[in-house]
């Protein structure tokens, strides 16, 4: 028996169209238990522009995570886990093969590491501001850009001194991901949100902004100049400043 599998509108991104068809039933299912929720990750970034397409959804929750994958299990026969406990979405593509979207559900907030996400402390779904992406379905839930942009920042963070080449290709890949973010932002004239993060302090949160102006990448320095307030930015230069400094005096003979 085929399967109920609902459409999108047209046009849309061939490449996210098997992602969006598995965040539309997500989000509707989410809906439909009152859950409120937010996509981030790879896919959330896609929808702000990226060209990168990433293998599944992450979207954070403002329930029990292990409650909500058990709902969204029973709530249609599209969903599935795989044997190593993974929940997929089974859609078609744009060119109408069957394909496997991994969905991620976790739960952030409560000023410690998510449930389910490792290290990242992620923003509560509960509170955080959200975004309704215009690129696909009559709007995509995800987080707020000017905030969303930490959450890109820790990741990048906790993997970015790996001497693994897969860790380290995945690392560029958040790079590539936080630039977007960074002109999204730019290019809106919008700043980036530190009180929509109440999970991190602002000082832990500036920090990665300054570790990621050390980085040699395509004019990202100047792109934190634009979307930080004048006076955030000072503090990443300043400190910035005086390590530069420190390295010079300790060059001299």
């Amino acid at each position: 028996m085929a399967m109920n599998q609902p459409q999108l509108p047209v046009p849309t991104d061939k490449r996210l169209y098997a992602l969006d068809l598995a965040a539309k039933q997500v989000t509707a299912i989410l809906d439909r238990l009152n859950c409120r929720h937010a996509y981030i990750g790879g896919y959330a970034v896609s929808l702000l522009g990226s060209n990168r397409v990433t293998a599944g959804l992450d979207v954070i929750v403002s329930s029990d995570p292990l409650e909500i994958r058990e709902k969204i299990l029973r709530s249609s026969t599209a969903f599935r886990t795989t044997e190593y406990g993974k929940l997929v979405c089974r859609v078609e593509d744009w060119f109408g093969d069957k394909k496997d979207v991994f969905v991620d559900v976790f739960r952030g907030g409560g000023g410690g590491a998510a449930a389910g996400a490792g290290p990242l402390t992620l923003p509560d779904a509960g509170s955080v501001p959200i975004y309704l992406t215009k690129m696909t379905f009559l709007g995509t839930p995800v987080i707020h850009p000017p905030v969303l942009i930490h959450t890109k920042l820790q990741k990048w963070m906790s993997i970015s001194q790996s001497p693994t080449p897969e860790i380290q290709t995945k690392a560029a890949n958040d790079l590539h991901d936080i630039e977007t973010i960074l002109k999204w932002l730019s290019k809106r004239h919008l700043r980036v949100d530190f009180a929509g993060y109440p999970e991190m302090s602002k000082d832990r949160l500036l920090s990665m902004f300054r570790e990621l102006c050390t980085v040699r990448w395509g004019g990202l320095q100047e792109l934190v100049g634009k979307v930080l307030e004048k006076e955030d930015f000072e503090v990443v230069r300043l400190v910035e400043e005086e390590e530069e400094e420190e390295v010079l005096v300790d060059g001299m003979e």
